[in-house]
């Protein structure tokens, strides 16, 4: 069926409707194909810590620190951990819980994270047998690798998009 354009003549569709179509669909698919990849980035990250070696490292101090980058800044709160572990024949000290770490403005939010290492208690910390000094005492979550499932529905209705634009477009021209 042909539509009139306003002007007394008839419009098919036009290559100019079939590009903005493929392009908006490629950029939708190229934007949770990055997110794909940031997800399975995290994944990676959080699952090499696992081949760490694991080694037995006593809590020297635990306590909340406040820290204010510049006086302006609001409050904000992190963990002040120290612990002590032997590896590679050398007694180290490490300081963090997980690879990444950041600090809350809920104090409370902290003092909860550190209940679990109080002062001399015994646990185990995981060791970068590459760097003896690159050490945690808690892996990251795997989820990062379950999650991807949303990002690729971008992926796949962006590909769908472009793909029903170009089809579309071609036959139309027949």
């Amino acid at each position: 069926m042909t539509r009139g354009n306003g002007n007394g003549g008839t419009r098919e569709g036009t290559s100019g409707g079939m590009l903005a179509g493929m392009l908006l669909g490629l950029g939708i698919a190229l934007i949770g194909a990055f997110f794909c990849w940031a997800l399975f980035r995290g994944y990676l990250k959080a699952k090499e810590t696992r081949s760490w070696k694991p080694v037995a490292a006593i809590i020297l101090k635990s306590a909340v620190r406040e820290v204010r980058p510049f006086p302006e800044a609001r409050i904000s709160y992190e963990h002040d951990l120290l612990y002590r572990y032997d590896f590679g024949g050398t007694t180290r000290q490490g300081s963090r819980v997980k690879r990444i770490e950041g600090g809350s403005p809920n104090r409370q939010r902290i003092e909860q994270r550190i209940k679990s290492y109080p002062v001399g208690d015994q646990t185990t910390c995981f060791v970068n047998p590459a760097d003896g000094d690159d050490v945690i005492l808690k892996h990251a979550t795997l989820a990062p690798l379950y999650t991807m499932w949303f990002p690729g529905l971008f992926v796949i209705g962006g590909v769908g998009i472009a793909a029903g634009s170009l089809f579309r477009g071609l036959s139309r021209k027949q």
